[in-house]
């Protein structure tokens, strides 16, 4: 048996073979069922970790942003420093995928650490002129939704974790 799941409707499509008994070979019949809470749980918490979300973005905006994490960014510490040096390989291989000839906006993967790290990191830059404040107000549009695929995640774990927490302790009432 096989499951593939679909996080956005949280039903995992269940694969059997079934021998067929008309012609006696093999055949695939799927089945939908809806996931339990703990695995929609489970299944969340491990698109937070390892997730990525995706962007909306020309190739130069990207570039840009990647540019500025690069060459504007301030850290301190080894914290930081590892921060940003997670980030910018991150960067680097979304910025990989995308067609540099196009000037048509593209969907680019991130990963939902390199989300965070620039979201820490975003405060911190500095500029000089309208020009580097435009340009950090298109970054931080850029990566704005983004940051809100994440903050909805984790709205729906801390509902998820609240709900089985309610029901916990009425199993415990009910089998004493």
């Amino acid at each position: 048996m096989e499951l593939n799941s679909d996080q956005s409707t949280g039903t995992v499509e269940e694969t059997k073979t079934v021998e067929s008994l008309e012609n006696d070979t093999p055949k695939t019949e799927s089945v939908e069922r809806e996931l339990t809470d703990e695995e929609k749980l489970v299944k969340l918490k491990e698109f937070r970790k390892n997730g990525s979300v995706t962007l909306d973005a020309t190739y130069d905006v990207f570039k840009k942003v990647r540019n500025t994490f690069k060459n504007d960014t301030p850290w301190t510490g080894p914290n930081q420093a590892y921060l940003l040096s997670i980030l910018m390989l991150n960067l680097e291989a979304s910025l990989s995928t995308l067609d540099s000839k196009s000037t048509e906006t593209q969907k680019v993967s991130v990963r939902n650490d390199a989300i965070e790290a620039m979201s820490v990191f975003i405060s911190s830059i500095s500029g000089k002129n309208s020009h580097s404040a435009q340009n950090q107000l298109s970054m931080f549009l850029t990566l704005q939704n983004g940051i809100h695929q994440l903050q909805m995640v984790d709205s729906q774990i801390s509902e998820l974790e609240e709900k089985l927490k309610s029901v916990k302790p009425e199993k415990t009432k009910n089998s004493k």
